[in-house]
């Protein structure tokens, strides 16, 4: 599959809205939440003025180059979650006809599974780094920082969901286990973060 990050909105999105498989569910969460990301850069790097004390302004900074990273990682995973759905999509026929295929599959299946559990990952640690980080916030950037915590919570949501729908396909029950746990506990984290940035703005706004 062809980099999507590198399509235009249009070119993106006609693509999801295409009768195709994949990009879907993962590659638009991943998308929103990217896009929460570069919100969130802006507003930290208006947070960031050179007449900010020097600790503060070290923080914005050292926040902007971690969200920075979470920028492109989750870029980089609106195309990785089309490429291993349509692996978990080839290998489940391939088993079918053979049963050395079983294997691979399984494969397939985690990383289908571990794809949008990233993105929950991802998008957890950047709400608790603006969660750390609210009260440095311009308060002219208010508005966009409620924003970033809605879109990003919802993103989270979305990845979960796309985790959820592959766990019937592992056959382990432990592993299985495993991944709903942490599913369901990073999910948690991000929607207490989100919650708490919520609060915070509306106590400022009102």
């Amino acid at each position: 599959m062809d980099d999507l990050a590198q399509l235009t909105l249009d070119g993106f999105l006609d693509r999801v809205a295409a009768r195709t498989p994949a990009p879907g569910g993962g590659a638009v969460a991943a998308a929103a939440g990217a896009s929460a990301c570069a919100l969130a850069r802006m507003v930290v790097a208006y947070s960031a003025s050179e007449k900010s004390p020097p600790d503060s302004r070290a923080r914005a900074l050292a926040l902007a180059e971690q969200l920075g990273r979470a920028d492109q990682c989750l870029r980089a995973l609106v195309t990785e979650d089309g490429r291993v759905y349509s692996a978990m999509t080839a290998a489940g026929k391939a088993a079918k006809s053979d049963p050395a295929g079983e294997e691979p599959y399984a494969r397939a299946v985690l990383a289908a599974a571990g794809v949008p559990l990233q993105m929950v990952a991802v998008l957890s640690n950047v709400l608790a780094l603006l969660d750390d980080f609210r009260s440095e916030v311009n308060r002219h950037l208010l508005s966009d920082l409620a924003v970033v915590a809605a879109v990003a919570a919802s993103s989270a949501t979305a990845a979960a969901c796309m985790v959820r729908v592959n766990l019937p396909q592992i056959a382990d029950e432990a592993v299985r286990d495993r991944l709903a746990g942490e599913c369901h506990e990073t999910l948690g984290h991000a929607s207490a973060a989100a919650d708490r940035l919520q609060r915070f703005v509306t106590e400022r706004l009102h």
